[in-house]
């Protein structure tokens, strides 16, 4: 069975604000040497998981009512329009979003602690999550964008987060009109279970054999399913993915063709009155409504509300217009 997506409305869910400053502070990076050998297995593993994109010209937005096989519009909202010409330059990209393995030996490396829930009862469960080495890190605006800082410290390499633009062209393998970042640019599902992106059945069944109470909640290891055809995994589930430009709705009607970076500075806030960051990709994949599409914006506060950044996710890429050797 092959789910067609059809046109959705994507609903965010409001959550209630208590600050809005950034509560985390700056973390100094601590000098490493480079004859660590755990740093060294990292350094080498992290160049070979980068996938080089050509840079090129694409139209960025919802291509649906002009492109779409159904000519209609995919997520309905106005801020994933009007459909506009980017031309970026080259640049490499992750395969796989940032796992607690590689996340956690960063705040080990810099003698950083693992954040902490505010009760004993998420508590319990950010430890039943953050025990998984495999799956994705869950992190903040500000944790994601230190840690892809951390990254360029190590290697020497103009590591960055994505910005909104790099990260569409990417997943719709450099800019075609695939509507979900898949190996066939759709849902393939099976009764209840998922065959090229996870759904509920899925991730009860992998918490099941983790012996994880998260149950659906559950994220899946990051090499799970098939990429997409770029070699890109997970770009549509598995984590919302944050990225360097500040949101703002209007965005798409003045953006620069050349290598977009986002409004200069904070100008949108939302209901809560914060200045927010775009995210993209969805948390928890379901194939059966049609998430997760390579199109749709969305957003959140920098420290995201100064709670458990659960389903925020990191993928970081190196600003050069050449491959990175291994």
């Amino acid at each position: 069975m092959i789910f067609k997506l059809v046109p959705i409305v994507i609903i965010i869910l409001t959550v209630a604000a208590c600050d809005n400053s950034n509560t985390q502070g700056e973390i100094k990076i601590k000098n490493i040497s480079t004859d660590n050998t755990e740093l060294q297995k990292f350094v080498r593993r992290l160049k070979r998981n980068l996938i080089f994109v050509q840079g090129g010209e694409f139209l960025m937005g919802d291509f649906g009512a002009q492109y779409g096989k159904q000519r209609l519009p995919f997520d309905g909202k106005k801020d994933s329009i009007p459909l506009h010409k980017v031309e970026l330059t080259s640049y490499s990209i992750n395969k796989f979003k940032t796992t607690n393995q590689e996340y956690q030996l960063y705040l080990k490396l810099n003698n950083l602690p693992l954040r902490k829930a505010d009760n004993h009862l998420s508590q319990v469960a950010w430890d039943d999550y953050n025990k998984l080495p495999d799956i994705p890190a869950q992190v903040d605006w500000y944790e994601a964008d230190k840690y892809c800082s951390w990254l360029a410290k190590i290697t020497n390499l103009r590591f960055s987060l994505p910005t909104e633009a790099q990260w569409e062209y990417a997943a719709r393998s450099r800019g075609k009109f695939l509507p979900v970042a898949t190996d066939s640019g759709d849902f393939k599902v099976k009764g209840r279970n998922g065959i090229n992106i996870s759904a509920e059945d899925d991730r009860e069944a992998y918490a099941r054999k983790m012996g994880s109470r998260l149950e659906s909640l559950i994220s899946m290891p990051v090499d799970s399913y098939p990429p997409n055809p770029l070699g890109l995994y997970d770009m549509s589930g598995n984590g919302f993915e944050w990225v360097k430009d500040w949101y703002d709705p209007d965005y798409y009607k003045h953006s620069p063709v050349k290598d977009p970076q986002g409004p200069a500075k904070p100008e949108f806030k939302d209901s809560n009155g914060f200045h927010v960051k775009v995210l993209r990709s969805v948390d928890l994949s379901n194939p059966f409504w049609g998430n997760g599409l390579t199109i749709s914006r969305t957003w959140r506060a920098m420290n995201n509300y100064d709670m458990l950044p659960r389903g925020k996710t990191v993928r970081c890429v190196v600003n050069s217009t050449y491959p990175i050797g291994n």
